[in-house]
């Protein structure tokens, strides 16, 4: 269930919400708009500006942060960026998890990284593991120094590659990761 696409939104809700993707009454306490779990449905860093608005119809809660640190090489006559393991060359980058709001999937980061070779340019996100639904991913936000983005499952291209792994490509141009050695901070969302 979402959060309220109209009328009034409150912050308990957006709490209640961020607790375990559902609205279900089950926190107490002092709270606020600044808290990291309710900060992260939106992709906000701390103490950034923040509109109750912005929060209006999210789906889905954080379930991992993924740190990545970037990769960039040519492979196969395309540029690589990003990070990316444990299932086809290149070796791209490297990642640290962090589980968010208790959530346990076992599904296994595999990686996300943009290829440029026109005319297929993209952005692809591969998982060990889970299916081509909502409560496997539900969108990511990623966080570099090139700025701000959000994909949702609904707007990639999915291909089941066997063997348990699965991917989602999005249409990109141009890569979105910084320069080799960057950072970058991706959130993986969940549920319906």
């Amino acid at each position: 269930m979402a959060l309220p696409s109209t009328g009034p939104i409150t912050l308990y809700q957006m709490k209640d919400y961020a607790n375990d993707g559902n609205l279900d009454s089950d926190v107490s306490g002092t709270m606020s708009i600044n808290d990291a779990d309710v900060r992260s449905l939106i992709g906000k860093t701390a103490n950034s500006p923040i509109s109750f608005s912005e929060f209006r119809g999210v789906a889905g809660v954080p379930a991992k942060q993924i740190n990545i640190t970037v990769g960039v090489g040519t492979y196969f006559y395309a540029t690589w960026s990003g990070q990316q393991t444990g299932v086809t060359l290149p070796d791209l980058g490297s990642f640290t998890t962090s589980i968010l709001n208790n959530f346990y999937l076992p599904i296994n980061w595999r990686g996300l990284f943009h290829i440029k070779n026109s005319p297929n340019d993209g952005l692809f996100l591969r998982l060990n593991q889970g299916s081509n639904s909502d409560f496997v991913v539900r969108k990511i936000t990623v966080l570099t120094t090139l700025g701000f983005y959000t994909y949702h499952r609904s707007d990639a291209t999915y291909t089941n590659l066997g063997s348990g792994n699965h991917s989602w490509k999005w249409t990109q141009a141009n890569t979105i990761f910084g320069a080799n050695g960057s950072s970058a901070t991706v959130v993986w969302f969940v549920g319906t």
